[in-house]
């Protein structure tokens, strides 16, 4: 069993380190680092696993490459995405990289454990891995790891939502009706944004909503037909550089989701079929009609496996729900 972790310079965390036991329940604000944590524990895991595949009868201190697209712990639009505010160079500039490290400490049948990664930046699409200090380690120690009680904990990452696209191209609305029938929500939330954003006076409020909840400011969506891709970015509060909006807390894109439908789809019905699928109880609690001239109106129905779907339509999504 994994006891402890250790992150350093991995999305938000600068350095955090963290007790785990049996089970953990992960409680705190919107976009605080639950999922980031989350996210390490995956990427350690994703690491080994490269690691292990491509080290090959020589070891290399260097580390073995990993893709962009062959890196599915975390969606991401740039590999730079998964440093603490993207930043892969030293602070004294030219020199050093800036490492990622992700330590796991356990206990396998009362016989301790340890197994560190380093990561390296190479460019956009890719990154190195190898085993932290792995430039000091001697040759034999190299082909001798990670240590058979790490690689024994098997990771399985299951996100919120239906996930985000690491790249989501511009889908015209029956595309985004097929996704949406394929349970495939969170693969069209940069082209709500997108299309919410082509009205001023909804946008400011949508960004504003946000804004108030979670602390962030997002940036309008950017999009051209000489780029297929939607570029969604956020700005922390405090400032700073831009992020991707998957490295945004998953409540934040929960939320987020159920806002973009109801401004990008004034008059649509959302159905949420079981409801603590989508949003958990707090979350939940942000989404209420309160304004009776809006027309809005929830309905109740029971089936065998949860008491509770929701009917929402509403003329003007700003009016009708109360954020708290």
């Amino acid at each position: 069993m994994i006891k402890r972790l250790t992150i350093r310079n991995f999305k938000r965390f600068t350095e955090q380190v963290f007790d785990l036991h049996d089970s953990v329940v992960l409680a705190g604000p919107n976009n605080s680092g639950k999922s980031t944590l989350l996210q390490a524990i995956a990427t350690w895991r994703t690491g080994l696993d490269h690691w292990a595949a491509q080290r090959g009868r020589k070891a290399k201190r260097t580390g073995v490459s990993v893709s962009r697209l062959g890196f599915t712990a975390v969606p991401l639009r740039e590999m730079n995405l998964l440093w603490q505010d993207r930043k892969v160079s030293s602070p004294a500039g030219p020199g050093p990289s800036r490492l990622i490290e992700i330590i796991a400490e356990g206990e396998t049948e009362g016989a301790p454990w340890k197994c560190g990664l380093e990561f390296q930046y190479a460019n956009p699409e890719l990154f190195y891995v190898r085993p932290l200090g792995a430039a000091q380690m001697e040759a034999a120690a190299l082909q001798g790891f990670p240590p058979k009680s790490a690689m024994e904990h098997s990771v399985v990452l299951i996100p919120s939502l239906s996930g985000i696209a690491r790249d989501e191209p511009r889908y015209d609305r029956g595309m985004q009706a097929l996704l949406i029938g394929e349970g495939r929500t969170g693969n069209i939330l940069r082209n709500l944004l997108w299309e919410v954003s082509q009205k001023d006076e909804e946008w400011d409020s949508l960004t504003g909503h946000i804004k108030e909840l979670f602390h962030i400011e997002l940036q309008k969506p950017v999009y051209s037909p000489a780029d297929p891709y939607i570029i969604c970015e956020y700005r922390q509060r405090g400032g700073g550089r831009p992020l991707d909006l998957a490295n945004t807390g998953s409540g934040t894109l929960q939320v987020l989701l159920v806002l973009a439908f109801l401004y990008a789809r004034p008059a649509s019905v959302i159905l949420l079929d079981e409801p603590d699928a989508h949003q958990h109880i707090f979350l939940q609690g942000q989404l209420q009609p309160t304004d009776p001239q809006c027309g809005a109106r929830q309905e109740r129905a029971t089936d065998n496996s949860y008491p509770l779907r929701g009917y929402i339509g509403c003329h003007n999504p700003g009016a009708s729900y109360r954020l708290f």
